[in-house]
């Protein structure tokens, strides 16, 4: 069991489904992994194509997409709350965690050995939690003061008949 590289893209996640709704905020991951897809060096280590999609760390990058549309639901249910920004982002940490963690497993063949688990939990999760409680700090001081400025900038104003 290998290393997981250490990335800004959680950080990304954070601030993005902080900011945006649940209609745009998975689109963005969504194009994040399309460009990627199609040869733009986006993924860790400057890889693009789609053998990040598909090697052992691939689950990270789909939880993304959960992780976000999770955090973004509960953000937006109550976005003039300020501890509900970091219980946002820690619930697509979860996410994100579990489909990369999950991915990681089936990928080594990793069959109800509970050493191999606790190795690729070691591996996959462990040390990734300080950087991430960081990002969680700093995401939440970011977003929660630009959320309502910028709901109401991205508003489209509806017509009202005469």
């Amino acid at each position: 069991i290998g290393p997981v590289p250490i990335t800004l893209a959680t950080l990304a996640v954070y601030i993005i489904g902080a900011l945006l709704d649940v209609k745009r905020a998975p689109i963005c991951v969504v194009l994040y992994i399309l460009i990627g897809m199609m040869g733009v060096p986006v993924f860790s280590s400057f890889q693009a194509g789609l053998a990040p999609l598909a090697g052992p760390t691939a689950g990270f990058i789909y939880g993304y997409i959960v992780g976000i549309v999770a955090e973004s639901l509960l953000i937006t249910w109550k976005k003039d709350k300020f501890w509900i920004y970091p219980l946002g982002m820690i619930l697509a940490t979860f996410f994100i965690y579990a489909f990369g963690l999950a991915w990681y497993l089936i990928y080594c063949n990793v069959n109800g050995n509970p050493k191999a688990f606790a190795a690729a939990l070691m591996a996959c999760v462990v040390p990734f939690l300080p950087g991430d409680a960081s990002k969680i700090v700093c995401g939440t001081l970011v977003t929660f003061k630009l959320r309502k400025p910028l709901d109401k900038a991205l508003s489209i104003p509806t017509r009202h008949a005469a």
